[in-house]
């Protein structure tokens, strides 16, 4: 699980998660730009660290830079189905972009709750 998925972007250095798994847990960093050229690549890494034997996954935000509606909606789409899997899937660290979104479509107590996005 541990590689680096480039965005479909025309420079590939705007996105890239890298994923690691911790025992039940995986861990995703989410780097770049969340748009609508990239939320398709991400979703398909989320979609495969939920796996046989994971029970969380873990979502770092810290380097996103910019994100759109549709990388917005996709965050809370994982939130409210990976339950149905299974799997809790969290946003445990979060850029001041991800965070001044989330706040800006009232969803912070949504899809922050495991951060402290009250600054």
């Amino acid at each position: 699980m541990d590689d680096v998925l480039p965005g479909n972007a025309p420079d590939d250095d705007l996105f890239s998660a890298t994923s690691r798994r911790d025992g039940a847990r995986a861990i995703v960093e989410i780097a770049g730009e969340l748009d609508l050229s990239t939320v398709e690549p991400l979703t398909a890494k989320l979609r495969d660290a939920i796996v046989d034997g994971i029970d969380t996954v873990d979502l770092d935000t810290t380097g996103v830079t910019f994100l759109d509606s549709r990388a917005l909606a996709m965050f809370l789409a994982f939130q409210i189905n990976g339950p149905k899997e299974g799997v809790a899937v969290r946003i445990v660290a979060a850029s001041d972009e991800v965070v001044r979104v989330a706040k800006l479509a009232g969803l912070e107590t949504v899809l922050l709750p495991d951060i402290d996005a009250a600054g």
